[in-house]
């Protein structure tokens, strides 16, 4: 299981809903069958930290990443101007994708990009 901060996410789902039922007011019940399981989920027991047998968050071995195809991945890139981002690594074509359609090549991995399983703490990369 993915550990997530839930808060920004209901607020931006709720917002999202909110609009909807604004455009088309027909749709009250869906939004709120929405609402009331999404408030089941944040109801649900939350995990305050870590578990102690969690993987470390440091940059991943070429090794690591070929157990992780088709998986996400956080990309630093190092002395590039682009912001880090979450990308899905691609090994049959060699390359991590992000949403935008920039890639980054494995062959320059530890080069020009380093790869977490998790997004770094701020100021720990």
């Amino acid at each position: 299981m993915r550990l997530i901060d839930a808060e920004p996410i209901e607020q931006a789902l709720f917002k999202q809903a909110d609009k909807s039922l604004a455009k088309n007011p027909y749709a009250n019940a869906r939004v709120c069958a929405f609402r009331r399981a999404f408030e089941l989920v944040m109801d649900a027991p939350t995990i305050e930290s870590l578990p102690s047998g969690a993987p470390p968050n440091g940059p991943l071995t070429l090794e690591q990443l070929r157990e992780m195809d088709g998986q996400p991945v956080w990309v630093e890139l190092i002395g590039i101007k682009r912001p880090s981002a979450w990308y899905l690594l691609n090994l049959r074509d060699k390359e991590a994708v992000n949403k935008r359609g920039g890639f980054v090549s494995l062959i320059y991995y530890g080069d020009t990009w380093l790869a977490y399983r998790r997004r770094p703490e701020e100021g720990t990369v």
